[in-house]
């Protein structure tokens, strides 16, 4: 007797292949998405808010370095100890008229984080800064909206 191709697609070793094939593999063995840092229209200047947010982030950091982290077992997986986190500022800017002066605003911006983050302890070649311009708002039925002028801090390994 001849099977057919839908037979075939039956075949639960078939379902396993293709699920193992098509599922999309993480970048990386943990990442945490942190705080966003929110800045005044046509600003890099960092407010009040922005400046304890990297205050925390630092005092973060440095629990995920000694292994004092509350999910230090999941976030530290894979790595031997000290755990050595390294901190991506992924920048983002509201729609503007003009992308390449707003792509620089959004660079300024997580710029002055980085800075501030160095300042406070944190080597510069544990920091990435990445700008998505206005292609991720916060906000997307309103691109002008303050929201979505933001840097965003992740812990990745």
């Amino acid at each position: 007797m001849r099977r057919s191709a839908y037979t075939n697609w039956l075949n639960p070793l078939a379902w396993l292949i293709c699920l193992t094939v098509l599922t999309p593999r993480p970048v990386s063995a943990w990442a945490w998405n942190g705080p966003h840092c929110f800045f005044d229209e046509a600003s890099a200047g960092l407010t009040e808010k922005c400046k304890q947010v990297i205050t925390d982030t630092v005092a973060i950091w440095h629990a995920i370095q000694d292994g004092r982290w509350p999910n230090s077992d999941n976030l530290s997986h894979g790595l031997a100890p000290p755990h050595t986190a390294r901190i991506e500022l992924r920048a983002y800017t509201q729609d503007a008229s003009n992308a390449d002066e707003d792509k620089l605003l959004g660079t300024q911006r997580a710029t002055a984080i980085a800075t501030e983050l160095e300042r406070l302890g944190i080597p510069s070649g544990l920091i990435t800064v990445v700008n998505f311009g206005d292609a991720y708002p916060m906000v997307p039925n309103a691109p002008k909206d303050p929201s979505n002028r933001r840097v965003q801090i992740v812990f990745q390994p």
